[in-house]
């Protein structure tokens, strides 16, 4: 963890993040007490943040990857002008 560039207060802070963790032997454990100190809806505990994250965000990309998909098909199946031949294609050619 020592580097030449380092701050002190960033392995100071570095340490006190992953010291202090609660560790599980396993990811059993860590479900088997959550389940004895907060029951079931411990387990589900921050899925609604989450999922609001992440439904926009897969929204987005499937409207993107949608357009481009759109745009792209058409694309290929426009004809073709001298404008739009790539200049590797020219340069056979010559």
């Amino acid at each position: 963890m020592q580097r030449a560039f380092q701050s002190p207060c960033f392995v100071n802070q570095y340490h006190h993040l992953h010291s202090s963790r609660q560790g599980f032997r396993c990811r059993a454990a860590g479900a088997a007490q959550t389940l004895r100190a907060q029951g079931v809806s411990g387990l589900y505990r921050g899925f609604g943040p989450a999922l609001a994250r992440s439904v926009p965000a897969n929204g987005t990309c499937f409207v993107v990857y949608e357009v481009a998909r759109t745009a792209l098909g058409q694309m290929a199946s426009a004809p073709t002008t001298e404008a739009c031949v790539p200049a590797f294609a020219l340069a056979r050619e010559l």
